[in-house]
């Protein structure tokens, strides 16, 4: 496995469903925002459900950051824990992480990716 390959397992993943099996999910490398320029994306500005750059980033009570979107749609499909620690998690545990939102806006500026919405 190559070292910037990571692997989350999860207990009830959407992508695959072994009844109650813990399941892997493999992020590939960084994201590339353009064909013309390597810009990677740094991992902590990736949530892990989504592998998607996060525009509206949220913590967990355990210091896990997530797409607001994605973690709500996560819980709201039935998920009681959290994908990554597995420890329970509800909406009302989750909070806006702007210290991390800015540092991905920074990033976006510095490296002339898309606008955020």
């Amino acid at each position: 496995q190559s070292s910037t390959t990571k692997v989350f397992q999860h207990e009830h993943s959407s992508i695959a469903k072994n009844h109650h099996r813990p399941t892997s999910i493999i992020m590939s490398p960084p994201i590339m925002m353009s064909e013309k320029e390597d810009i990677q994306i740094p991992e902590d500005f990736v949530c892990p459900i989504s592998l998607s750059l996060m525009r509206d980033p949220v913590m967990s009570r355990d210091g896990k950051n997530f797409e607001k979107k994605a973690i709500l749609d996560w819980l709201n499909r039935g998920n009681v824990n959290c994908p990554l620690t597995r420890q329970p998690l509800k909406p009302s545990l989750l909070a806006p992480n702007v210290n991390l939102r800015l540092k991905i806006e920074r990033w976006r500026k510095t490296n002339s990716a898309p606008a955020m919405e």
